[in-house]
């Protein structure tokens, strides 16, 4: 039960990093997308079109776009680090493990404040992204990707988006990128992945969205 913000400094730690982790990002996507609690509590709340739109997406963003914008960052993947020695002491391990966690604590920390709150006063958006006719489907899908939510908590965002009247297409995609990406995660693992996997990532998440909201106003829409 982890969001992006939660995985990316797993994704980026120096462990990952030297297992050539990081250019894939795998446990950065699969997490948010694929998580067996958020798609039960989906399929207790919205009808089976969107569970399993929600499922499709996930795979394909697991299994399909995530290694093909691994190969962008292959060739710029740095040297593998060297592995620790095995036998250490606990008090070496503990203070290895204390500096790390400062590390991250004095870096990221503030990072993630002041990018949550600068996305945070774009959330009126959402209601105007989501009021409108099919082709504004764009906005929220890209919108979703740089906000930030809690496990599971694209789903009441879009069940109350529904129950506002938003239409479906709008809703649809943010159900995919919500929780597939968020501007403070991308922030967070900016020092660890080329750019160019980070803006490609970025972009197929959102054509990903764009796609999984059209097909849900299409399974949706009534003759």
């Amino acid at each position: 039960m982890m969001c992006t913000c939660c995985t990316a400094p797993i994704a980026a730690s120096p462990g990952a990093v030297a297992c050539r982790l990081a250019p894939r990002w795998p446990i950065g996507s699969e997490n948010p997308a694929l998580n067996p609690a958020v798609l039960v509590f989906l399929a207790v709340l919205l009808p089976w079109p969107w569970v399993t739109v929600r499922v499709v997406a996930g795979v394909v963003l697991v299994f399909v776009v995530v290694p093909l914008v691994a190969r962008l960052g292959a060739a710029d993947a740095g040297p593998v680090e060297a592995a620790p020695e095995r036998r250490q002491g606990p008090a070496s391990v503990i203070g290895r493990f204390a500096r790390r966690l400062g590390i991250l604590a004095v870096t990221l920390v503030p990072e993630y404040f002041v990018v949550v709150m600068a996305v945070g006063a774009a959330k009126p958006w959402f209601s105007h992204g989501t009021a409108g006719p099919g082709p504004l489907i764009l906005l929220p899908a890209v919108l979703g990707a740089l906000f930030v939510v809690p496990t599971a908590g694209e789903v009441p965002i879009v069940l109350a988006l529904l129950a506002a009247g938003a239409e479906t297409g709008p809703a649809g995609a943010l159900l995919v990128t919500l929780p597939a990406l968020s501007l403070p995660s991308l922030v967070m693992v900016g020092r660890s992945f080329p750019k160019r996997v980070l803006v490609a990532l970025f972009a197929a998440v959102v054509v990903l969205g764009i796609l999984c909201g059209g097909l849900l106003a299409m399974l949706t829409s009534r003759p």
